[in-house]
């Protein structure tokens, strides 16, 4: 097995974490402060972060209202802003929506020249970013130490992802107390999305016959199991320190880079389909994915159930007994199961999508790519028959 690994982001695990802020500052001139909607404002957390930057003698400036499924306008304001500032660390502090924009935020600022846009649509590599910075409040992305962002363009109806070296956070400050205040739904979410992630690796087309590779998916399977089992304990006690403690770690193990780095790459079609559903319906991805995940394995269990089977027996207890696309199948029920347990949507009318626009969907799942996944390669007639089959 040959790859390439590089963890290049400082983290600050644990309660307290952001006293390791002011020393990451040193060699800054001008910070962007960019976060949300304004919930770190009403939890406090706007306050330390202020208190740090002040301490450390920062000239600051903020850019607040980066949206859920971050907006495209967004970024080309931030960018305008980072600009006119001399910005040279922007300093994400929230969840994965907010750290993402932080990163496109970072690349567009030193390349204002181009179309953003169309840097999303085709992708290809550009030298040179600003430095960003994150502080966690939301655990599911694991954005907060890897070089990918995902941007929606409303104009286009379009969800599209993109990665680059140069965007790399230079440190993370990862305190499970800054999400306490986290609503039940948004947790729900974060845990959903921590599990499609490590799913979305545990599909490689790599063979389990290797052992390296083999190895890789028992540490997959150990983590969606210990994320499925604190996942109802979080959700029945939001304000556990340990539970959210945990939950923030898998996700943080889930898509730092070092599973993608030695699977080389996994499947990513559910993340492609979902990508469609919440750009036309701006829908939470976490929820997206709970629907999508499901259909998707319906889907390609008949062309190729093997992994599908072992993520059954090994994951999910089914007994290995019968034939393999009867014991995937099982499988497949039983993630329904715990997904309903945890009140999570498992179809689009779940989420108020009582009529799902096939041609729609199916324009913003191809807007980039002409064949989804790598366990099984999708076609349009495939995607359109596993959005038929959610309706």
């Amino acid at each position: 097995m040959n790859f390439n690994l590089n963890l290049p982001t400082r983290v600050y695990f644990g309660q307290g974490s952001i006293k390791n802020m002011e020393g990451e500052l040193k060699d800054y001139r001008k910070v962007m402060l960019l976060y949300g909607g304004g919930s770190i404002k009403r939890n406090g957390l706007y306050d330390e972060v202020i208190e740090v930057l002040k301490g450390a003698g920062k000239d600051f400036v903020e850019f607040g209202g980066i949206e859920p499924n971050p907006r495209y306008r967004s970024v080309l304001a931030a960018s305008e802003v980072c600009v006119a500032e001399g910005v040279d660390l922007i300093l994400a502090v929230g969840g994965g929506s907010v750290i993402d924009a932080a990163k496109a935020v970072a690349l567009r600022s030193r390349h204002m020249e181009i179309d953003f846009w169309d840097l999303m649509r085709n992708p290809r590599y550009l030298e040179g970013a600003i430095s960003v910075g994150t502080i966690l409040t939301l655990a599911a992305t694991g954005s907060e130490t890897n070089c990918g962002f995902v941007l929606t363009n409303l104009k286009r109806e379009e969800k599209l992802g993109h990665g680059n070296p140069n965007v790399y956070p230079k440190f993370a400050i990862m305190d499970p107390g800054y999400t306490k205040s986290v609503p039940r739904s948004h947790t729900r979410n974060g845990i959903v999305d921590t599990i499609a992630h490590l799913l979305e690796q545990y599909f490689t087309p790599l063979s389990d016959q290797d052992v390296l590779t083999d190895l890789m998916l028992e540490r997959i399977e150990r983590l969606i199991k210990n994320t499925m089992a604190v996942g109802p304990k979080l959700l029945g006690d939001l304000n556990n320190y340990s539970y959210r403690e945990e939950h923030m770690y898998y996700a943080y193990m889930g898509l730092n880079g070092e599973i993608a780095g030695k699977v080389k790459r996994g499947d990513w079609a559910s993340h492609g389909i979902e990508h469609a559903l919440s750009a036309v319906y701006d829908i939470a991805h976490g929820a997206g994915l709970s629907i999508v995940f499901p259909h998707w394995m319906d889907y390609v269990v008949e062309r190729k159930p093997e992994r599908v089977k072992r993520m059954a027996v090994n994951i999910f207890e089914v007994e290995d007994k019968g034939s393999d696309l009867a014991i995937a199948r099982e499988g497949i029920e039983r993630f329904r199961k715990y997904l309903r347990r945890i009140e999570a949507p498992l179809t689009p009318r779940d989420e108020g999508i009582d009529q799902l626009d096939i041609d729609k969907v199916m324009h913003a799942a191809f807007a980039r790519d002409s064949v989804l996944g790598h366990y099984v390669k999708l076609e349009e007639k495939d995607v359109r028959a596993i959005f038929e089959s959610m309706k």
